[in-house]
């Protein structure tokens, strides 16, 4: 029996890609996975395994990691067959993110014959620093070497100038111009701590109601919202107040940012029928930039469309053969990570959390008890 576990598991570490190894062997305390090959962190895993300190025989569960989106959580309990109660962790954001963002193959094939402006939202993994333009429709690399490139988190909204590459797949970035819309001579990674603070009663009015600052508030979607005076009017209120307004949408127009191509926020918004990769990595790279900002003391203003259909389409990303309807536990855990932005569990802030949600979605259970439950109804 034992050794037919030890084949199953050496089976199924193999046919992990080599993100997906190096994640889980830090999960593991192997020290300094990104140093070691691909043969090495096989060979450490598995040690760790027959050691036993998480394996559990009697929760064996078969079935090899999600093709589409692995976390570290389904991988130890595929493995591992489940955590044994006493060492269980729970599914959290950073582990989603690390292992659920698909990241592109650096190619470096510089074509040095043209400048080009671009911008976007830094993601980092192991190897390096990119973003996808939604413009240029390529992938731009931020090379550690470029000035001011140890300043970038995860979440850096970057203006930068790049160079294409043969194939103008991918592009090189040549200087980073702002970071987080500040020149990028005058940023500095600067932490700002926020003391224990009361819920704020400070609020910005919008459609007859109130949008509380550090709160979470849910709005009931009667109509479309694109370019209606209702949203022009709580823009302007943010511009007045110096709050940052920022919109998160999920297969909500045409063309990219063509419905709100008049007013001033920050956009993430995807096209009608998105890849739920270009989805997915919308959603994270909004929550990641939101997050950036409150840390370096900005107010926000960060509203979901459509609550429920960041639901659907993160459903779509995280299901597997043979699992019943219902939302999926990695889609609630991000969703909840977007409501704890606005910290009505916990202390005010400076991120107001706006939750749009449609009248055939009222009856949602999730909706119910972790939305409506903690939120202020504006309509």
């Amino acid at each position: 029996m034992k050794n037919m576990i030890r084949e199953e598991q050496e089976l199924l570490v193999k046919q992990l890609g080599i993100f997906e190894l190096r994640g889980l062997a830090r999960e593991l305390g192997i020290p300094s996975p990104t140093t070691k090959k691909r043969d090495e962190l096989i060979k450490l895993i598995l040690l760790k395994f027959e050691n036993g300190d998480i394996v559990d025989d009697k929760g064996k569960k078969k079935g090899r990691p999600c093709k589409k989106l692995s976390t570290i959580n389904d991988i130890v309990s595929t493995i591992a067959n489940q955590f044994n109660e006493k060492n269980a962790q729970p599914l959290v954001f950073e582990t989603l993110v690390t292992f659920a963002q698909v990241l592109p193959t650096y190619e470096k094939n510089i074509k040095e014959d043209e400048d080009i402006l671009s911008s976007g939202i830094v993601r980092i993994n192991d190897q390096h620093k990119q973003f996808y333009d939604r413009v240029l429709q390529g992938w731009i690399f931020i090379d550690d070497k470029t000035q001011y490139a140890e300043l970038l988190q995860s979440g850096d909204k970057v203006k930068i100038i790049c160079n294409s590459t043969e194939n103008k797949v991918q592009y090189i970035a040549k200087k980073i111009l702002e970071i987080n819309e500040i020149p990028a001579e005058q940023y500095r990674d600067d932490s700002f701590v926020k003391g224990d603070e009361i819920i704020s009663q400070r609020f910005v009015p919008y459609v007859g109601g109130k949008v509380y600052e550090g709160r979470r508030n849910s709005i009931l979607h009667k109509n479309d919202i694109y370019e209606n005076d209702d949203f022009k009017n709580l823009t302007e209120e943010c511009i007045n107040k110096n709050i940052k307004l920022v919109v998160l949408g999920i297969n909500t127009s045409f063309e990219n940012q063509i419905y709100f191509k008049n007013l001033k926020f920050e956009n993430f918004t995807t096209k009608y029928g998105a890849l739920n990769e270009a989805n997915f990595n919308c959603i994270i790279d909004s929550i990641q930039y939101v997050q950036n900002l409150s840390n370096r003391g900005k107010n926000v203003i960060f509203y979901i469309l459509d609550a429920f259909e960041v639901m659907r389409v993160l459903d779509k990303c995280f299901i597997q053969e043979g699992e019943e309807d219902g939302h999926k536990k990695p889609s609630i855990v991000i969703l909840k990570k977007i409501l704890s932005l606005g910290m009505a569990y916990q202390n005010g802030g400076s991120i107001s959390v706006v939750v749009g949600y449609s009248q055939n979605d009222k009856n949602d259970k999730f909706l119910n008890n972790d939305i409506l439950k903690v939120s202020k109804d504006i309509i």
